[in-house]
């Protein structure tokens, strides 16, 4: 009688703590069917409803109040003269030797016109000035485009991981308190309790190396851009990738506007471009019998029928043809490269992304056959831990995947030659 009463207090002791532990584990398994379910924006927005076009045109305000610009040549760029170099003045004076000779004094004025194809040249050339000025603007916002896109994305992902990891630590510390109690109470071994401890030391190291990647990112983002604010939205327009045209890219077109203006540059080498001399003279006779003045005009135009050919500067202009054409190449060779890439890049993420959202709806159906297991105590209480931390893991790597595919548009944005 006495072996039965034990058998029976025995029994039940054993169905109170699997029903505790049970209930304990419908919680969290509840807890995180909650979390799987959700579609938490990854990252800590501003209040400030600062854009991308306000980031980079604080940076570029930066950068040119550190830049010593020449006023000289910004004063004369658009200045023009019919002149093809500086008038010279001639003084020239003779005395004669003889008692019967004559003194002559001479006062010249030289002026060399420019030729009708120098003065189109230089009007060409002004026009070639501001397109190029124009090119390395919108190259110069380019660059920090890139730099600005690159420093926001790495720190959304870091600050995405950051929230991850909290989120882990909060879902740890729960279950830490709730086994500690049981094990306390003696209702479960000390294992999973373990376990759990373990988890929690592993992410608290992970939070601090992303709180340190996260203040070098901070820095370096306010000596790029002068600002401590980040943008609200940093997400942009997905391009379509069947107009974009590579010899459209700004560095190309750059490059083009550099060779135009080197060719033209080369034409001022011509006969056909020499000046036009234009000589004023006043002469003056003095002797013994007479006082004479005189005044004349001289022109001086070169004959431009005749081809004269320099071989020195034609052997330079086949050099700057053949380096121009190999940097082109090169050029347009990099950028095609880089934005192919970045395309497969982008299939790879989004077949990634797909095998994730079926990860994520197995991950659910995983922890409801995991509370019915251990319900019916057919699972090791560690192997269920596991499988609830893994299906944490899984919406972590589901959020950092679908940033990785937003940063991917920005890239080929960038690597298309789009500004912010």
């Amino acid at each position: 009688m006495l072996e039965k009463i034990k058998s029976k207090l025995s029994n039940s002791h054993k169905n109170f703590r699997f029903k505790t532990i049970s209930a304990v584990t419908k919680v969290f398994t509840g807890f995180l069917l909650l979390l799987l379910s959700q579609t938490s924006n990854a990252v800590t927005q501003s209040l400030t409803a600062l854009t991308l076009a306000d980031v980079l045109d604080a940076t570029l305000s930066k950068q040119q109040s550190t830049t010593v610009r020449n006023t000289f040549f910004n004063k004369r760029e658009n200045e023009t003269s019919w002149l093809a170099s500086s008038p010279k003045l001639g003084l020239n004076y003779l005395k004669s030797n003889q008692d019967q000779g004559t003194d002559e004094f001479e006062v010249s004025l030289n002026l060399p016109f420019k030729s009708s194809l120098q003065a189109q040249i230089d009007h060409d050339l002004i026009k070639s000035n501001k397109v190029l000025k124009s090119l390395s603007s919108i190259n110069q916002q380019l660059y920090f485009s890139g730099q600005i896109r690159t420093q926001l994305w790495q720190i959304k992902i870091v600050q995405s991981q950051a929230s991850n990891t909290e989120k882990k630590l909060s879902f740890l510390a729960r279950l830490e308190k709730q086994y500690s109690q049981l094990v306390n109470s003696g209702q479960s071994t000390k294992y999973p309790l373990l376990l759990i401890q373990q988890e929690i030391l592993d992410a608290k190291i992970i939070r601090l190396d992303h709180h340190e990647n996260l203040n070098v990112l901070m820095t370096q983002y306010y000596a790029l851009t002068g600002l401590r604010l980040l943008p609200q939205n940093i997400n942009e327009k997905t391009l379509t990738t069947d107009t974009v045209l590579m010899n459209n890219h700004p560095q190309i077109k750059k490059l083009e506007q550099t060779w135009l203006e080197f060719e033209r540059n080369s034409q001022l080498s011509s006969n056909k471009s020499e000046p036009w001399n234009l000589s004023l003279s006043a002469k003056q006779l003095d002797n013994n019998v007479f006082n004479e003045t005189q005044i004349g005009i001289g022109v001086e135009v070169p004959i431009t029928f005749l081809a004269v050919e320099k071989q020195a500067l034609s052997n330079e202009w086949q050099r700057e043809k053949s380096r121009y054409d190999l940097a082109r190449s090169m050029q347009l060779m990099t950028l095609q490269k880089k934005f192919q890439w970045l395309l497969s890049q982008q299939k790879a993420l989004s077949q990634k992304q797909k095998l994730l959202e079926q990860s994520k709806a197995l991950s659910k159906a995983i922890i409801r056959e995991t509370q019915l297991l251990i319900d019916a105590n057919q699972i090791d209480q560690s192997q269920a831990l596991r499988r609830m931390l893994n299906a944490f893991n899984t919406k972590s790597q589901l959020q950092l995947n679908q940033l990785f595919l937003l940063k991917n548009i920005a890239m080929l944005r960038q690597s298309a030659g789009i500004s912010l």
